[in-house]
C-alpha cells in the first residue's frame, strides 16, 4: 500500500495535469475555439429547450469516485489514511498501486483533452444552447463520448491505486452508459440534424471505428 504522501502527491498531480492541458489548448486555439470546432445553428425555429437528462445510476457512479478522491486526499492531509485504510481498503502490492496511479494520470490527461477540445462542455442536466459548438477534434475525432469511457475505467484504476472497496460503486456507470449516450445522441440529432448525423457516421460511440479497406 502506498504511503500517505505518495498517494496525496499522486492524486494532486492528477488534478494539476488536466488544468495544464486545458490552459495550453486554450492558448493554442484559433479564434478562441479548439481545432475541429463546428458552430451549428439549431434546426428548431422555436428555440425549444432540450435537456438530455441524467440517469440516477450514472450520477451515483460518477459522483462516488469524485467523493472518494476528495475523501482520500482529506485522510492523507490529516494523517488518517493508514488508520482508515486498514478498515476500508485492501493492502495491494505497491506495483499494483502504481499501475493504478499511472492509469489515473493517463485518464486525467484524456479528461483534460476532452475539456480543452469541447468549447461548450455542458452537463446533461442543463439545456443546450441555441448556437452549439460541436467538438470534433482531439478525443472527439475518435469517439463521441470520450469522457464517459474515461470515467468507466477510472473506477478500476482508482481501486488498484487505493484498494478501497467502495470504489466499485463506480461500476454502476457501466450499467447505464450505453442508454445515457443514446439519449444524448438523440437530443443532439433532434437539435442539429444532418451535421451531427454525419459526425456520428465517422466516429464510434465509446471506441474508435475500425475503417475497412
Amino acid at each position: 500500500m502506498l504511503e500517505r504522501f505518495e498517494l496525496l502527491f499522486s492524486l494532486i498531480v492528477g488534478w494539476i495535469i488536466p488544468i495544464i492541458l486545458i490552459v495550453v489548448l486554450k492558448l493554442k486555439s484559433r479564434n478562441g475555439l479548439p481545432n475541429g470546432s463546428i458552430i451549428i445553428e439549431a434546426n428548431s425555429t422555436k428555440n425549444e429547450i432540450i435537456i438530455p437528462g441524467y440517469n440516477i445510476l450514472l450520477l451515483v457512479g460518477l459522483g462516488s469516485i469524485s467523493f472518494l478522491t476528495f475523501f482520500v486526499v482529506f485522510l492523507c492531509i490529516f494523517d488518517f489514511w493508514n488508520i482508515v485504510a486498514s478498515y476500508v481498503a485492501l493492502d495491494f502490492p505497491r506495483c499494483l498501486n502504481w499501475i493504478g496511479i499511472f492509469g489515473i494520470w493517463i485518464l486525467d490527461c484524456w479528461g483534460g483533452l476532452v475539456m480543452g477540445y469541447n468549447a461548450n462542455y455542458t452537463p446533461a442536466y442543463k439545456p443546450m444552447k441555441k448556437e452549439y459548438i460541436l467538438a470534433t477534434g482531439g478525443p472527439y475525432k475518435l469517439v463521441r463520448h470520450p469522457m464517459y469511457i474515461a470515467k468507466a475505467f477510472l473506477a478500476i484504476f482508482f481501486f488498484l491505486a487505493t484498494g478501497i472497496f467502495f470504489t466499485f460503486i463506480g461500476i454502476l456507470t457501466w450499467l447505464v452508459l450505453s442508454s445515457q449516450a443514446r439519449r444524448e445522441e438523440q437530443a443532439l440529432l433532434k437539435k442539429f440534424g444532418r451535421r451531427y448525423e454525419e459526425y456520428c457516421k465517422k466516429t464510434g460511440r465509446f471506441f474508435p471505428k475500425i475503417k475497412r479497406t
